[in-house]
């Protein structure tokens, strides 16, 4: 997204778009794929593949090319499956690849639009983020608007995404090549044409293959971004990612938020003060945000994982400290999240941290994530008490004999409730 939106805002420069469209530009393209999200399980339960190299390769196809759709559905269909389990699969997506690309396309647009909306960015903004997939010759989606029907912001969006996907693939020659033969077609003419201008400028390819390009996108961002931002805006923020991060799997469909809650309960309970129950709270909403970097074939999965899958798995902690780590406002609830694995008798990960040496943010994470899971994930518990009974065998070992108190008080008090069946 970084590459893609430092494309766009060198074609932004070449055209002259203007400086009142600009930042809304800026944040079109960097946060083009934020809707992603939401598909990631219903892709993962079609093809039965990983659905982040699945989506990867997605993007290079042209579903008006028959050959295409055939080579991507064979390269992509139940790889593990029998041979007969895989043709009959793919013969299924090949009927249907038409309908499936387009709901699959729609649900990322609309979805990510309505996320975009939901953090308060303009409506330009996420009017760019739901035309992405439009092509100039109207033959796109979600709306098939065609020519300059089709949001400026979008044209570029597109355009840089597919230059970066090729670029990555097959080196500037190949990403030339496929932006020139969909021009009229997916692309603005002119854009193409100001696009073969500045590529052509020295440095160009050299930015995108050093990594220099995604160093420099910070650059573009209008001077006006850069001013204080509020604790509302903050939590504006942080409630619509975890949106984002539950829609990664359809066993987490609003976990965060449940667990928000619980979190928010038990530090009540415990007496803890207002900032630090803010603090648990933003921490509990944004505590798996490293499961975006996991494929569904992990987060989906039936049964006990591999032994190579767990280790996977807990990988998400140090992905997501490492996506949160470069915001400063965000400092305090990085230990809650890196350690909301560890359980209190220092058998968790990642650090094997026990008692007290575990910060008291992520104990209470801990058992308001595990406790929602007793609730709404597989072999639910009918209720909490039940869910409770689980729990308090815990006390002492994973979990913090003082948390688990708390959370029997606040279930006997009827302060935890069940969540509702979606």
């Amino acid at each position: 997204s970084q590459r893609a939106c430092w494309i766009g805002m060198q074609l932004a420069d070449t055209i002259h778009v203007p400086d009142s469209q600009r930042e809304d530009l800026f944040y079109a393209i960097l946060l083009k794929d934020i809707g992603c999200s939401s598909n990631a399980s219903r892709l993962f339960n079609l093809y039965g593949s990983d659905d982040i190299a699945l989506k990867s390769d997605f993007r290079r196809v042209e579903f008006d090319k028959l050959l295409q759709i055939f080579r991507f559905i064979l390269a992509h269909t139940r790889p593990d499956a029998p041979l007969r389990a895989r043709l009959a699969r793919a013969v299924y997506l090949g009927i249907h690849s038409s309908s499936l690309a387009k709901d699959v396309i729609e649900d990322r647009c609309y979805r990510g639009a309505a996320i975009l909306e939901k953090m308060g960015f303009p409506q330009p903004v996420s009017d760019a983020v739901r035309s992405l997939d439009e092509h100039w010759d109207g033959r796109g989606l979600p709306q098939r608007l065609s020519g300059k029907e089709i949001p400026l912001s979008s044209r570029i969006a597109l355009m840089a995404q597919v230059i970066d996907i090729f670029h990555s693939v097959g080196g500037p020659v190949q990403a030339t090549q496929e932006v020139c033969e969909r021009s009229g077609t997916w692309f603005d003419p002119n854009l193409v044409r100001a696009f073969v201008s500045v590529s052509a400028v020295e440095g160009f390819w050299t930015s995108l293959s050093t990594g220099r390009a995604a160093a420099e996108t910070c650059r573009f961002e209008a001077a006006r971004s850069a001013g204080p931002v509020h604790d509302a805006e903050i939590d504006r923020l942080v409630e619509a990612f975890s949106e984002v991060i539950d829609a990664k799997s359809s066993r987490t469909a609003g976990h965060s938020q449940r667990v928000a809650q619980i979190a928010d309960t038990l530090a009540k309970t415990l007496a803890l003060p207002a900032n630090q129950r803010h603090w648990i709270r933003r921490a509990a909403l944004l505590h798996d945000i490293g499961k975006l970097g996991l494929s569904n074939t992990i987060l989906d999965h039936h049964g006990t994982l591999s032994e190579m899958e767990q280790r996977r798995y807990r990988e998400h902690v140090e992905i997501g400290r490492r996506i949160l780590s470069g915001i400063r406002s965000f400092a305090p609830i990085l230990p809650i999240i890196e350690a909301h694995h560890e359980r209190f008798d220092g058998t968790g990960f990642p650090n094997a941290l026990r008692d007290d040496q575990i910060p008291l943010g992520a104990r209470v994470l801990a058992i308001a994530d595990q406790f929602d899971w007793l609730l709404s994930g597989p072999g639910a518990a009918p209720n909490p008490h039940q869910a409770m009974v689980q729990i308090s065998s815990q006390r002492g070992t994973a979990l913090d004999p003082r948390c688990v108190d708390a959370l029997a008080k606040s279930v006997i008090a009827g302060d935890i409730h069940a969540p509702l069946p979606l």
